[in-house]
Order: C-alpha cells, then sequence, then structure tokens
C-alpha cells in the first residue's frame, strides 16, 4: 500500500480506532425516541412536573435536572460497563423537546381545537428575570404566547400535525409573518421552523395547565419501555 494512502487510512480511522479507550464525556439524548422519552416519564412522574414548571435552558431548570439525571442511564440502555473512565453527558435542550413532544403526541397533554383559557396568562413562570441564562427563554415564551394568541387553529396545527408534514410546512408559513410583531424591537432569538414548533409545543403544554405527577403516573402509555 502506497505510504501516502496509508497515512490517509491511519488518519481517518484514529477515531474509530481509539473509542473502545476511556472518555472524559459522553454526548447522549441528542435524539429521542418515544420509547426513551415514555422511560423517563413513568420512571420519575415528580421531576417531569417540577422540570416543566421551569424555563428552558434556566438555571433552575439545570438545577432540578442534574440532580435527577443518574436515572436516565436505564432508558438510554447505558451499558455502564462502558462507562468507566467518563460520564454521560444529557443534552436538556432535546431531552426536553422529545419528552413533550411524547406528552403531546400520546395525548396525555391533550391540545384543544378551542383556544385555551390559558393563553392569556403567559407569565406561567416564576420569576426569573436576574437569570441570564433563562434570557432567550423568556423572548421565546412570550413569541410562542403571541403566535398562538395571534391565530389559534394554525398553532394547533403545527403542534398536531406529523413532523416534516405538508400540513405542518403550510402552517408554519402562514405563522411566519407574524414573528416580527411578536419580538420586542432589539430582541434576538436565534430560530428556525423546528425551532418555531418547539416553542408552541411549550406554549400549548402551559397554556392547557401542564401535567401533574399523579396523571403521568395513572396514564395509560402506548409504547413498552426498555427493560
Amino acid at each position: 500500500m502506497p505510504k501516502v494512502l496509508a497515512s490517509v487510512l491511519m488518519m481517518s480511522l484514529g477515531t474509530s480506532a481509539l473509542a473502545a479507550a476511556p472518555r472524559p464525556m459522553g454526548d447522549l439524548a441528542k435524539t429521542m425516541t418515544d420509547e426513551t422519552a415514555e422511560c423517563i416519564v413513568k420512571d420519575d412522574p415528580k421531576l417531569i412536573e417540577s422540570w416543566f414548571g421551569t424555563l428552558p435552558g434556566s438555571s433552575e431548570e439545570r438545577r432540578i435536572v442534574s440532580r435527577r439525571e443518574t436515572r436516565f442511564s436505564r432508558c438510554f440502555r447505558t451499558n455502564f460497563a462502558q462507562m468507566r473512565g467518563w460520564a454521560p453527558e444529557y443534552d436538556y435542550p432535546s431531552l426536553r423537546v422529545g419528552i413533550l413532544r411524547f406528552l403531546l403526541e400520546s395525548r396525555i397533554v391533550d391540545v384543544p381545537e378551542k383556544q385555551p383559557a390559558g393563553l392569556s396568562r403567559p407569565m406561567w413562570f416564576a420569576n426569573a428575570a436576574n437569570d441570564a441564562a433563562a434570557s432567550a427563554s423568556i423572548i421565546a415564551n412570550d413569541l410562542g404566547f403571541c403566535l398562538a394568541k395571534a391565530n389559534w387553529p394554525t398553532a394547533r396545527t403545527v403542534i398536531v400535525s406529523p413532523q416534516g408534514s405538508k400540513a405542518e410546512a403550510a402552517a408554519l408559513r402562514k405563522l411566519v409573518p407574524l414573528i416580527g410583531g411578536c419580538i420586542p424591537p432589539g430582541a434576538k432569538l436565534r430560530m428556525d421552523l423546528p425551532r418555531v414548533r418547539a416553542i408552541l409545543e411549550e406554549t400549548a403544554y402551559h397554556a392547557v395547565g401542564g401535567v401533574t405527577a399523579a396523571t403521568l403516573a395513572s396514564a395509560s402509555y402506548p409504547i413498552r419501555s426498555p427493560r
């Protein structure tokens, strides 16, 4: 084999060849399956109730979830024998979106056709004005409530439509022109269409009053959890 080609192959295979070695951190929950989300919900309903009572990205969210995240490993089917020398790192935003989407799609949290009264109460969260980590979430929260109040039927269509569907895309196109009027002048919010959907899902959850641990504990789940 020519030396140049051998060098290229060694460079390209270097990472995989060392993959079995201990590493300082792992990365989980970039994507979530319904099965994993269900497992987390069933395993700790009280966590879900308290977690979703915080703003995404807030210091309070991190404080609550970080104390309980050691229980996630079973749901992600983490092999403890492979965890020596590294610790799993959980992507809280992806976890939150995946769990919330599971609650909505399984109708444990129902999204009514009639505009929910809770849309008149956008300040559902505790005072987070002094939490710099929550500043973007406050803007996103206000955006979601503003869009949903302006056109609830279309916002609801985004939430209940399959991801990537034509119905979802058409509904999002109707809402995009309204976004500018729902964000305060000078405010900055990183956003794409999947992010708009996630914001609306959060809005719907809080507009209908969320869900209690008791409701989660007694719900009939459509998917079997990992064993």
